[in-house]
């Protein structure tokens, strides 16, 4: 049967009380648990559809939990609150309802047909960490000793591999001795995604970009109980690039495969369910972008058949199957965690995504109104040090080097505006360190124009960096970057027509245009 709730607990408690539930609200998502914040905040966000929303959200959440103190005893909606869980939505021992004594409250002042629940102290020995296993959230300390297991068993694992080359051959090949020693290591699996939670939640904290795959994508994105969450995207203090790819209406598989897979929904139900999430996490994306200050970050919609979801983090791929039967629950199947180390299938996972949101995907609302997707400009940085000019390339991972580049935002002053910005979010230089020397004309093709059937026009910039010195180049979503010399013989471009335009500027600057090469 279908699991139709949206989150494991209801967390309902007076706003004055909010440093008390602040720390029992992180700790219980850190555990995998997703959480009903209400609050009067809500009230004011939702205007007269709140009474609507908090209805739902308590017919949609597994349990309730109720921070009893003398300020929510006294609160007349948080009253509202468990006498409506407790009409319409309590089940003992599947749909529990339990009050936790807090803030100098005592269980001896509860109600009469509360008090015959059982209760939980805040300040009792067992604390949150009993209240967290009744709700089924995961065991951080335990969570711990599993990760060790699992180290444990991947250098047993090592060690058999090793075991199974030949000595003679080991010294020969030590870098097919060193990539299965490596991709052991880099390798772990959760049960479920309850467990693998709080481990992706902290690497997504840290992350510095984000890749996402899912169908609908709010799990992920897009609610305050997301994995990326809007609430605390204080937290994501490295955050400069978050990119989501989720299922389209129009998919292939959907219009083709979905009918032989499900018999229980149709497909009119299921594209209702998808419009309706995308819209969520478009809201989202547009704060989002507006908090972050950058462009880089977007939604689109691939047209293929989903196999597996993905979050992608700087250090790790999380994986989960959709290749197995619809009445398997996605959340209970395991979650992969995948390091990026040579030899692991990190790169794999990588490149899958940057195929399908470069060649397999469409813009979704946000980029449609915010970025015109037919009009780009690319920056050909010069920087001298030492007596020697260099030109900034980025290397992909598929192998291949093109030049900064990225589309004009509708709001540009310029394409000017959009060269320069573009060349800052793909290399990390500083703006006040660059200068446009001159417009080196136009492009009116490139890899996109033909699939996407529209019109592309792509301007190019010569520019150069204003210090005598080479600066480090800080791009994360490339496999690469570096300050080539002008007079050494550069790598092989993946366009022909950046090839064109950086031969004229490596010409200019005293340089060997001719050693320039391209696919």
């Amino acid at each position: 049967m279908t699991d139709t709730f949206i989150y494991d607990v209801f967390l309902s408690f007076s706003a004055s009380d909010e440093a008390i539930v602040r720390p029992i609200y992180d700790q219980l998502s850190q555990c995998g648990l997703r959480v009903f914040w209400s609050d009067e905040s809500l009230k004011q966000k939702l205007g007269d559809n709140w009474v609507d929303s908090i209805e739902s959200s308590l017919k949609r959440s597994r349990h309730f939990l109720l921070i009893a103190t003398q300020s929510s005893m006294s609160s007349d909606w948080v009253k509202r609150e468990y006498q409506a869980f407790l009409r319409h939505c309590h089940k003992p021992g599947h749909r529990r309802l339990i009050p936790v004594i807090a803030g100098g409250y005592k269980a001896s002042q509860l109600p009469m047909f509360l008090s015959q629940l059982e209760a939980e102290r805040l300040d009792s020995p067992n604390g949150l960490k009993g209240i967290i296993q009744l709700l089924g959230g995961a065991d951080l300390e335990d969570l711990k000793r599993q990760l060790a297991e699992k180290e444990r068993e991947n250098k047993e694992l090592t060690q058999r591999l090793r075991d199974v080359v030949p000595e003679e051959t080991s010294s020969s090949r030590p870098l097919a001795e060193s990539q299965p020693e490596t991709a052991a290591r880099a390798m772990a699996v959760f049960t479920n995604a309850r467990e693998a939670w709080s481990v992706m939640k902290a690497d997504c904290q840290q992350a510095d970009t984000i890749a996402i795959i899912r169908n609908r994508g709010l799990s992920t994105f897009g609610t305050d109980q997301s994995l990326v969450s809007l609430a605390e995207i204080d937290r994501f203090r490295k955050l400069r690039k978050l990119r989501i790819l989720l299922l389209s209406e129009d998919s292939r598989w959907l219009n083709r495969g979905f009918i032989q897979l499900r018999t229980y929904e149709s497909i009119e139900t299921l594209k209702k369910e998808l419009r309706a999430s995308h819209e969520v996490v478009e809201a989202a994306m547009s704060k989002l972008v507006r908090r972050l200050g950058t462009t880089r970050s977007g939604v689109r919609y691939y047209l293929g058949e989903p196999k597996f979801g993905v979050v992608l983090t700087d250090k790790a791929a999380y994986v989960n199957t959709y290749a197995e039967p619809p009445a398997i629950q996605a959340v209970d199947l395991p979650i992969h965690r995948i390091e990026k180390a040579p030899g692991s299938l990190y790169g794999a996972f990588k490149r899958h995504f940057d195929d399908l949101w470069h060649n397999d995907s469409v813009p979704g609302a946000f980029q449609r109104e915010h970025i015109d997707l037919e009009t780009s400009a690319v920056g050909i940085v010069v920087c001298e040090h030492a007596n020697r000019k260099f030109v900034a390339l980025l290397k992909r991972d598929d192998g291949y080097w093109v030049l900064p580049k990225g589309n004009r935002m509708l709001d540009d002053a310029s394409l000017e505006e959009t060269a320069m910005r573009e060349v800052c979010e793909e290399t990390g230089l500083n703006r006040e360190d660059l200068v446009i020397e001159r417009a080196l004309g136009y492009h009116t093709y490139d890899e996109t124009a033909e699939r996407l059937k529209v019109s592309k026009i792509v301007h190019l910039y010569h520019m150069r960096y204003a210090k005598n010195t080479k600066p480090i180049l800080n791009c994360p979503e490339f496999a690469d970057a570096k300050w080539w010399s002008i007079h050494e013989p550069l790598p092989e471009m993946l366009h022909t027509y950046q090839k064109s335009y950086l031969h004229e500027v490596v010409e200019a600057e005293g340089g060997r245009p001719n050693s320039i090469g391209a696919t």
